[in-house]
């Protein structure tokens, strides 16, 4: 058993339900559309969305979250290609309909000249009236409901502890994972520490200006409703 196991067995798939009918919002089910998934992780997002008529492509920097990736597509019969990239650079890609990055994915990378990249990217590979549509923590999550933070879940066969810590930057956070995994009559510990880092919305929205996009839109709740001082997430939508 590894981290990304545990990843798919603990995550909410309320969750996928949840952006699945926000990206349905600006994608027509046409099957001719062509979207690319920044950041697909395990891919269980993204096999929702090719299940739902969408063509779709997953791209991700970590040869494990594509294994756990290839491995849940056999699992659910639902195939389409899986690309090991870095979404800071896209040149070996074509040109779609839409560009997703769920779940954070954006606050992985490591400075604010790598999230420029990614929207100058998103932007360059995007056909003329396509949607850019990713999420970001907000800096009220990172500064007040992350520090602290601690989630502890038991199973019989592993036992997994999370602890979040504010970083050394403003607006970061670390995250540290021990994984105790049951063999026979003892535990084997497994450690990783991730690091994740936001900016205040202004950056944001000039750094996608900067990129070309001139109609941007931020949200709260998966599109539901505005944002406040207290969201816990943004959610972009960016048309060209």
């Amino acid at each position: 058993m590894y981290f990304e196991d545990v990843y798919d067995l603990l995550m909410d798939e309320s969750v996928y339900e949840e952006w699945q009918t926000f990206f349905k919002l600006y994608f027509n089910l046409d099957k001719s559309l062509h979207i690319l998934d920044l950041g697909c992780g395990s891919a269980q997002l993204t096999i929702q969305l090719a299940q739902a008529g969408f063509k779709i492509t997953g791209l991700d920097l970590s040869e494990d979250m594509l294994a756990r990736a290839s491995f849940n597509q056999g699992e659910s019969n639902t195939f389409f290609p899986l690309v090991q990239a870095d979404m800071t650079d896209l040149s070996d890609f074509g040109f779609y309909d839409g560009i997703i990055s769920s779940l954070d994915s954006i606050c992985y990378l490591e400075n604010q000249e790598n999230v420029s990249r990614v929207f100058n990217e998103a932007y360059v590979h995007l056909n003329e009236g396509g949607y850019f549509i990713f999420d970001v923590h907000s800096t009220y999550q990172m500064e007040d409901l992350y520090p602290g933070y601690m989630y502890n879940h038991s199973r019989e066969k592993f036992s997994f502890m999370w602890t979040a810590y504010q970083g050394k930057e403003p607006y970061s956070v670390i995250h540290d994972m021990d994984l105790f995994i049951k063999e026979d009559k003892m535990y084997r510990k497994k450690e990783r520490t991730i690091k994740e880092k936001t900016y205040p919305l202004e950056d944001y929205q000039l750094m996608l200006k900067s990129a070309g996009f001139t109609q941007v839109n931020v949200y709260d709740g998966f599109g539901k409703n505005p944002i406040h001082e207290e969201s816990p997430r943004w959610f972009f939508v960016c048309k060209k």
